[in-house]
């Protein structure tokens, strides 16, 4: 399927070549780019090749250009001129820049997203635990950035409260269930949103979690499995590991959709007894097959643990992830 064109026009050199340059950088981007110094050039491409949107400087900016396409203009002054037309921030980070081109996609252009030829295979790792306070997020966030380093990974937290956000230090305007309400809705423009939504630690992928698990009640098994499926189609991604809690309907056939499942474990009676009565379930409601795919881990003491999640890619727990991960031909 063809992208759509975005239309970029501003007159200074420095600032158009920079965000060109990111542009450029970026990988699969849902849309072609093509760049202008003239906004005259720009018109007149407009008119020829009518790109879906159109982003311009604020000093340029003409309402002529609304009749040739939906714009975006990049604010300088801090004044929002006309109310009718969509104004961002001109000098932020391109990233943030990008992700407002990319959600403008999903609510006012019409254009589907391509959908990529060679598909990639995804595979899904489900960490869970009816062990409480068992390092299940420190040991999903620590495998996420490892794996992250030479593939394409994903990170979804299902955690009841993840605190990811605090820990961040960051506001998310839109998360997780927004994202299941696209794929509901206008699947053929999932990979705009999912874009536009993304957030890194180091070069791991997450999308931002729900603000509460009450948020989950509404969100049916066959929903989550089919978002899965759409994310790894459309995003690319080779691993999309659900660090998962039992705030999900249907977490068995959830874990049972996985290719990789993770058990934490720890050395006491209350903790064992826990594992045990969750194995006893799985085979009670004939899901032996999540224990045969299940790979047990029982974590060493660890001497200490950063605070800083980007930080967990140095800690001692990730060398231990290192050898699971060499181990299991992750």
């Amino acid at each position: 399927m063809k992208k759509g064109i975005v239309a970029f026009c501003d007159l200074e050199e420095s600032y158009r070549k920079e965000f060109i340059s990111y542009l450029e950088r970026e990988k699969e981007l849902p849309f072609d780019i093509v760049s202008f110094s003239d906004v005259e050039q720009l018109k007149e491409f407009c008119r020829k090749d009518a790109p879906e949107c159109i982003v311009v400087s604020e000093g340029i900016y003409e309402e002529e250009l609304k009749t040739l396409g939906e714009v975006i203009v990049l604010n300088e002054s801090g004044l929002v001129m006309d109310t009718n037309t969509y104004y961002v921030d001109k000098y932020q980070p391109a990233e943030h820049i990008l992700k407002e081109v990319l959600v403008y996609f999903t609510e006012k252009v019409s254009v589907q997203a391509p959908v990529q030829l060679l598909q990639k295979q995804t595979k899904l790792i489900g960490i869970y635990s009816p062990v409480k306070r068992c390092l299940q997020t420190s040991t999903a966030l620590a495998m996420g950035q490892i794996l992250a380093k030479r593939k394409k990974v994903l990170y979804i937290s299902f955690e009841y409260y993840s605190g990811l956000g605090k820990l961040m230090e960051q506001e998310f305007t839109r998360n997780l269930v927004d994202l299941v309400y696209y794929m509901k809705h206008a699947k053929s423009r999932l990979l705009y949103r999912l874009k536009s939504m993304i957030q890194k630690i180091n070069e791991l992928d997450f999308i931002p979690p729900a603000v509460s698990f009450q948020d989950f009640n509404e969100i049916q098994t066959i929903e989550w499995l089919t978002l899965f499926d759409e994310i790894g189609r459309q995003g690319g991604y080779d691993y999309i590991i659900l660090d998962l809690s039992e705030s999900l309907i249907g977490i068995f056939d959830i874990l049972q959709h996985c290719d990789y499942i993770y058990t934490i474990e720890k050395n006491d009676g209350i903790a064992y007894a826990k594992i045990r009565q969750y194995e006893d379930l799985l085979v009670k409601r004939e899901y032996s097959s999540i224990l045969e795919k299940t790979k047990k881990i029982h974590l060493p003491y660890f001497r200490h643990l950063p605070l800083e999640v980007e930080q967990l890619l140095y800690s001692e727990l990730a060398e231990y992830i290192k050898t699971l991960i060499r181990e299991e031909q992750l």
